[in-house]
């Protein structure tokens, strides 16, 4: 196992954790959950932080999570500080908008530190709005903005895999994955257990290839922090990612370039202000898998 950049890898149990549940719909049931630490958001223009995120109290995102804000703090604050390396990171997004979500300060910090960083983003997101007419551009300009916010100048790579349907497609992933995964790669990958099926989908594959070439792989969660109590992580190789305050600024300045997904006439925001609470948070969690 890779430990070089940060610290023990995980056991086979660590990794494979609990059972995870049934996929989540993203148009799962809204309710409130307890508090978050305070939060800045850029206004619309990307200038300084004008105040929590002005958005509607309802999200396409599942707000019931069952652990409390003060009860992952204190698990966060028990893990190691990961240990940031210079080798090439590849980030395996499974929409345009989880790299962001998930490792946008991390992403900041790397290129603040002049690190070679690929994005490849899986699927062009298109089925967070089923049918909107020019969608996929949209999400693609997005993305494209927000990588810059976080001080990446290199596009992101599309494989324009179907949207809810990369397990289906896993062969095709899993050559561009190899095509550009090394041994001395760092990738940063959604964790396989993490609810959605295509994040799920996209950790496998990322287990799979990163073993086959000896590369180290570091997954992140998204929708597990909407689900998932301590009993689902604790047991994980957990790796904590303090944010400076330029990191955490650029992150959320590039989370507020995503205005398809954090705001929405036709209806709840994908990813209403409860979700963005939980990713703007002043450090960042990941899962040290190999």
């Amino acid at each position: 196992m890779k430990s070089a950049s940060t610290g023990p890898g995980s056991s086979e149990s660590q990794r494979d954790g609990k059972a995870k549940p049934a996929t989540i719909d993203r148009r799962a049931q809204r309710s409130s959950i307890g508090t978050s630490p305070p939060v800045t958001w850029p206004d619309a223009d990307g200038a300084d932080p004008q105040g929590t995120p002005p958005l509607s109290e309802t999200s396409a995102f599942p707000l019931d999570a069952p652990t409390s804000e003060a009860d992952w703090i204190h698990l966060v604050a028990q893990a190691p500080e990961l240990a940031i390396s210079t080798r090439p990171v590849l980030v395996v997004s499974p929409h345009p908008d989880d790299e962001s979500l998930a490792v946008g300060g991390l992403l900041a910090e790397l290129a603040s530190r002049d690190v070679s960083v690929t994005v490849l983003t899986v699927t062009d997101g298109e089925g967070s709005h089923p049918g909107r007419a020019g969608l996929t551009d949209v999400r693609a300009t997005e993305q494209a903005a927000a990588l810059r916010a976080l001080g990446l100048d290199d596009p992101p790579v599309r494989l324009g895999l179907p949207d809810g349907s990369v397990s289906e497609h896993t062969e095709q992933l899993a050559n561009a994955l190899a095509d550009r995964c090394h041994p001395d790669t760092v990738v940063l990958a959604p964790w396989e257990h993490d609810g959605h099926t295509d994040h799920d989908a996209c950790g496998a594959v990322a287990h799979e290839v990163a073993a086959a070439q000896g590369a180290t792989l570091l997954a992140y969660p998204v929708w597990a922090w909407q689900w998932a109590s301590i009993g689902d992580l604790e047991q994980l190789a957990l790796r904590r990612t303090t944010l400076s305050e330029s990191s955490r600024s650029a992150k959320a300045r590039a989370m507020a370039c995503y205005s398809s997904q954090v705001f929405d006439e036709a209806g709840p925001p994908i990813v209403g202000p409860a979700a963005l609470a939980r990713f703007l948070r002043p450090w960042e969690v990941l899962i040290d898998v190999r």
